[in-house]
């Protein structure tokens, strides 16, 4: 049996045969850190092997200081950082000395459930992305940006990406001033941009949470 004991005291037990972690409620171990994202990581038990796989997470999973790029076969004494959580695993050492990096065949068995052919449907309720590009488009062009960003439910990134953004075209507008309209010239371009790059942020944003966005 597998048990993982975070640094900071708390001791987690494996006892279902997949065991998924992340950020969202409805994960086996759940962790309030915002570098774990919804779905981070799933362990899944194979008779006496424990097999971890990353869940397409955005700062990805890491063993010893090694990212994790596919299944990984857990051994006693690992160090496991899920964003700001370190895990030692607790297991006693399989006999063989098999390879711990899985093969690419053994991989496919243990892949994560979160990879594209195998996704679950968004459940009922799921934000459209495409009606969140709009609102981070549409309002940006009036000069509110981040609007996109706190529809889609984070709100503090939005309000600091508007506050941002209303502070540049102040400072666009007074240099338009004393340039007479010259200044206008840059500041349009440069605004557009900030549009684009926010949007394409946030795309990649909710692509990354297939459950959260349809």
């Amino acid at each position: 049996m597998l048990k993982l004991a975070a640094a900071d005291g708390p001791e987690y037990l494996i006892t279902r045969a997949e065991t998924t972690i992340g950020r969202r409620e409805d994960n086996a171990i759940v962790f309030d850190d915002k570098r774990v994202s919804s779905r981070h990581a799933v362990i899944v038990a194979r008779g006496a092997d424990y097999i971890l796989t990353d869940a397409g997470s955005m700062n990805g999973t890491y063993v010893n200081g090694e990212r994790l790029s596919g299944a990984y076969r857990l051994q006693d004494g690992d160090i496991v950082q899920i964003g700001g959580v370190l895990l030692t695993v607790h297991l006693a050492p399989t006999e063989g000395g098999a390879p711990r990096l899985l093969t690419d065949d053994e991989g496919d068995r243990f892949s994560a459930p979160t990879e594209p052919d195998a996704a679950p449907p968004p459940p009922a309720g799921a934000k459209d992305r495409m009606l969140m590009l709009l609102l981070e488009v549409l309002p940006g062009l009036a000069g509110f940006l981040g609007i996109g960003w706190i529809a889609a439910g984070e709100a503090r990134r939005g309000l600091l990406i508007m506050a941002a953004g209303l502070l540049g075209l102040g400072v666009g507008v007074v240099f338009s001033i004393i340039t007479l309209g010259l200044g206008a010239c840059l500041a349009v371009p440069l605004w557009l941009v900030a549009i684009g790059l926010s949007a394409w942020r946030l795309w990649e944003y909710m692509t990354r949470h297939p459950d959260r966005f349809s």
